[in-house]
């Protein structure tokens, strides 16, 4: 019998390709910020109450950005810390690490351009191990669904 590791799989996965089959994972947050207010939101596994904390020793490598928006101009950021923030948290995660710089300009990648249209961006980010990835949006009281598809490999 031959070993299944002497013809790995080669699989897509967002823009990221492996030659070993891991385990894709699916995480989703949504947030509404109140007037002139921020909000952060842990991403989280479906039907699952708690953020998604990275397995300690692996990197979470994120690939593949879903987002919508209730009003057309919303920009949002990605951001992780060490603390699950919930959801519509007033509080930014314990020493937060911001990922995205432009997010107060339409010039940042994850800008939702129209309302109520489903925006589909290949992306690539590293989470670190024991870390938990966040959203934040600061428009007053627009709703943001973000999903994000990734998979996790030895760091």
């Amino acid at each position: 019998m031959q070993s299944p590791n002497a013809f790995p799989e080669l699989w897509k996965f967002g823009s990221h390709e492996r030659a070993t089959r891991g385990t894709p994972l699916h995480l989703t947050a949504d947030c509404t910020a109140s007037a002139g207010a921020r909000r952060w939101s842990t991403m989280r596994r479906i039907a699952v109450t708690s953020g998604y904390a990275v397995t300690a020793g692996q990197v979470l490598l994120i690939t593949r950005v879903l987002y919508n928006a209730a009003t057309a101009g919303l920009t949002w950021e990605f951001s992780y810390g060490d603390t699950d923030v919930g959801r519509n948290g007033a509080a930014e995660p314990t020493n937060e690490v911001k990922l995205d710089a432009m997010i107060a300009t339409t010039r940042n990648v994850l800008v939702a351009l129209a309302a109520n249209t489903l925006y589909d961006v290949p992306y690539y980010l590293e989470i670190p191990a024991g870390k938990y990835l966040t959203i934040l949006h600061t428009n007053g009281s627009v709703q943001l669904w973000v999903a994000v598809f990734g998979h996790e490999v030895p760091a």
